[in-house]
């Protein structure tokens, strides 16, 4: 079975290792090297803080109902043509499946959210 590390544990590792490389040649004191790796840390917070979509519901809400919406407008036009024998256009087929696709990826858990 191989061990499947994701990017960041790896980057993380680099960073690490780097890290203890510079201490060495560089002959760093041990409370420096923390206080590099908590700024670090800190760095990387403060990026996922700044993205304010990823914890706001009412943003997801919004995209939801928008999805929604396409879906159904799509999926009410699609039969209006069907009911007066029109050939439905495959790029309607193709725009209500994207907007499913897209859904669904919305309301599928995080594979790092340990939900």
């Amino acid at each position: 079975m191989t061990n499947k590390m994701r990017s960041a544990e790896i980057s993380n590792r680099f960073f690490a290792k780097e890290l203890d490389d510079i201490a060495e040649q560089q002959q760093l004191d041990p409370s420096k090297k923390q206080a590099i790796l908590a700024a670090a840390n800190k760095a990387k917070e403060d990026a996922v803080r700044q993205a304010a979509y990823i914890d706001d519901k009412y943003f997801y809400r919004g995209v939801l109902i928008i999805l929604g919406a396409a879906v159904i407008m799509v999926a009410i036009g699609g039969l209006i043509l069907a009911y007066f024998r029109i050939e439905v256009p495959q790029f309607i087929a193709a725009l209500a499946t994207t907007a499913i696709g897209a859904v669904a990826g919305l309301l599928a858990p995080s594979p790092t959210s340990g939900n």
